[in-house]
Order: C-alpha cells, then structure tokens, then sequence
C-alpha cells in the first residue's frame, strides 16, 4: 500500500505498460516480417483498381515487393542448406590448448557462436522511405492507404504539420511531469506491428527551429535507412529497430524541406491529371463513389464523357480533383431531391422499382447551370481585345502562363501598346 502511494509508482507503471504493450520481435524470427503472401501480378491489379495512372509509384511499389520476394526465397534456400548440413547440431564449446611458459598445459576455452550469425545466414532488406510529392488533391495519402492494404499491412497516420516541438517525434524525458513517447513509438503500438505502413503526412509544412528545438532536424534518424536501426525515443530509453517500416512522406512543395531531409528520402514526382484522365476517373471513382454517399441507388445519375469535360474545362482548372468531386456531389444532392419527389408521386406498389418513369437520371452539359450555377470566368484572356483600335497601335504580343502553387492556372497574354 505504501508502494502504491509513492509518487514514483505511477510514473514506473505507466512505463512499464508502455514497453510491454509494443510489438516486440524475437531476433531468430525477426526474417518473418519479409515475409509476404503477395503476388506481384495480384498486388498490380489491386493498385490500378484503386488508382488510375500514378505508373512511376506503382512500379515501385512492385519493385519493393519483388525485391521481398526474392529475399525471402534466399532466406528459405540458406535455412534448407543448414538443416542439410548439420549445422544446428554442432556443439557451440571447442577445446583449444595453449603453452605458457615452461610448462604446457592444457585448458578448455568455451568459444560462443557468433552474435553476427543471423546476419550472416539471413538476408533482411531495409523498406524505402519514399516522399509523394505533388499539387493537392491528386491522391497522395489515399495511395497509402492503398499501399498498405496491397502489402497487407497495418496502415498508421502521423500528421506532421504544424508540429513546433520535436519532442513529439523523440519523446518527453520520464523526468518531466505527464511525459509520454513519441509518436512513432505511439504509432508501432497502435498497430501491434514492427513493419507497418507509416505517413508521415504534409511534411513541408512541418514547425520551424523554435526554442522547443527542432522538429525537421527530428526526422533525420527517423527517416534514414542508416540509422532508424537504433532509433533512439527519450522515453523508451534504449534502441528500436525501425527498419522495416515502410514510411511514406507527402509534401506539396518539395522545396520546403531541407536539404539534408530531402536527401534521406526517394522523391517520386505526382503530377497533376490531363483532362482525359479525369474524365477516366470521374467516371470510374467519384460518380460512383457520390452516388453511393448521397443514398441514391445504382445508375440513378449518369454523366457522359461531354458533360465532364465542360465540367473540369469550365468551372475547375486544378491538377487534382477535389473540386469536381464537390462539384459532382452537388449534381447528386440535386438529383436526390429529383428522386425523392419522383418517389412520392408514386404508389406504394411502384416504389419498389429501382429508378421511376419520371425520374430522368441523365445530366446532360446543358444541364450544368441548373445544377452547379453558371461556370465562372477563370481566365481574363477573352476580355482584352486583340485588334488594335484606332487611337493605339500593337507594339508586341506574347502568351504567357500563370502557375500557383495549388497547381492552377492559365493561359495570359502579355500586350505592349503605342500611344501616338
């Protein structure tokens, strides 16, 4: 009882829960988190089911996994031969005899196997630190999400954005009052896992150096394959192997990062979506996707290939589709409201029908003012004459472009004129 009311004794029973509840792995079956049942072909489809483009993440994230795989068969021809070979029952003592001196005489040293067999004998790849990088609303985290599943691991979210203090990262000393670990410690103990997925999310937008320290220069040891094999929470104490977990950066602006950040991690460029691919994936992801958020039933709105083209032309100039996703969901409520009067002119026996008679689930492009409002004027190009009127004469003309940071823009020109 007196132990209990010591002021010590919370503080050590917390930490003891803490380093209990991790996943820990033995070092003798640390080779089964390599271990994977996804075929390659498999893992493809699963990808471009869920995504449409994106060809240089998906084709490393097969190349991860074929580099699994290939460990994994080597692991299992090293473990045959040992077992042919007879190695496992050697004795681990050996004699040896020495002279000292005059006299000689004889001793039995014990010599121990080597600490380094595993290394050795097993083969273990270290997971890819990969940086998504790419204008907003082109599907950066929900590849991770993606990503995971196909690898059949547990996904965790960490948002970095914002954070001023790298003892978020590191962890607080068990010193301090309310200390608590790090959030990639807190992340491995959510998901019961050593080898999970991890995003690190808007990490352009991280904290700058403060008198809290540094939160970017935290990531460091985190995010190096060199390192993170000890990666050292104040917290915990002593070294946590994070090598084969998968982390997964997104930033919109690679430029933010430092220099020495940005060079630990393997930057794969998204950029934004053609007109042709978002009509691909409007039809195939977000129509779809809509229909089913708003209660309407399969096939209650259909939009043709014309209409979505004028959509992502007119009212929307973006790199990814975030926009026209909201745009989409406004066609739908609308057309739910269409439904739901459809239905209550109808009898309790025509109810039952899917779509009524005199519901039109068709959105045509001459239907878009109805629905989401006349398009606004996102480019002043048309506005500005392009013949010379009478009091001035034309100096020079050039096209030019204009770019944010969003990944919008447009078509500008760029007039000189002479006044007599």
């Amino acid at each position: 009882m007196q132990a209990s009311m010591s002021s010590d004794y919370q503080v050590l029973r917390t930490y003891l829960e803490v380093i209990m509840d991790l996943p820990w792995v033995n070092k003798q079956d640390y080779t089964h988190l390599n271990t994977i049942n996804v075929d390659c072909k498999e893992a493809k489809r699963l990808l471009d089911r869920d995504h449409y483009g994106m060809e240089s993440v998906k084709e490393r994230i097969l190349e991860y996994l074929a580099v699994l795989r290939l460990h994994e068969r080597i692991n299992k021809l090293n473990g045959a031969k040992s077992l042919k070979s007879g190695t496992g029952n050697k004795s681990d003592d050996q004699e040896f005899t020495f002279a000292q001196g005059d006299e000689k005489s004889s001793a039995s040293i014990k010599k121990k196997e080597q600490p380094r067999e595993l290394e050795q004998d097993t083969v273990l790849s270290k997971a890819p630190i990969l940086l998504l990088t790419g204008p907003p609303g082109v599907g950066k985290t929900s590849l991770a999400k993606s990503i995971a599943s196909t690898l059949g691991r547990k996904f965790q979210r960490i948002s970095v954005g914002g954070l001023n203090d790298f003892a978020d990262l590191k962890g607080n000393r068990r010193t301090y009052v309310g200390a608590i670990p790090g959030l990639i410690i807190q992340a491995l103990r959510r998901s019961q896992s050593m080898n999970p997925v991890i995003l690190l999310d808007e990490v352009d937008k991280i904290g700058s150096n403060s008198r809290k320290g540094d939160p970017e220069a935290a990531l460091l040891e985190v995010l190096d394959p060199e390192q993170n094999t000890n990666f050292h929470d104040m917290y915990v104490g002593f070294p946590i192997d994070l090598s084969q977990v998968l982390f997964i950066c997104t930033a919109n602006d690679l430029w933010e990062l430092s220099d020495p950040l940005r060079d630990r991690m393997e930057v794969i460029e998204l950029s934004g979506y053609n007109y042709f691919e978002k009509i691909e994936i409007c039809q195939k992801y977000v129509i779809p996707r809509q229909i089913l958020r708003n209660g309407l039933p399969e096939n209650s709105v259909i939009i043709d290939d014309d209409t979505v083209l004028k959509i992502a032309v007119n009212y929307t100039r973006e790199s990814g589709i975030r926009n026209m996703e909201r745009l989409v969901s406004s066609i739908c409520r609308t057309k739910a409201i269409e439904y739901t009067e459809a239905l209550d002119d109808l009898s309790s026996n025509e109810k039952e029908r899917a779509i009524p008679e005199n519901y039109n689930p068709v959105v045509l492009s001459s239907d878009l003012p109805k629905y989401i409002g006349i398009p606004p004027h996102l480019s002043e190009v048309d506005s500005f004459p392009t013949e010379p009127t009478k009091i001035q004469q034309p100096y020079g003309l050039v096209n030019g472009l204009s770019y944010n940071s969003d990944g919008s823009g447009s078509l500008l020109k760029f007039e000189m004129w002479l006044k007599f």
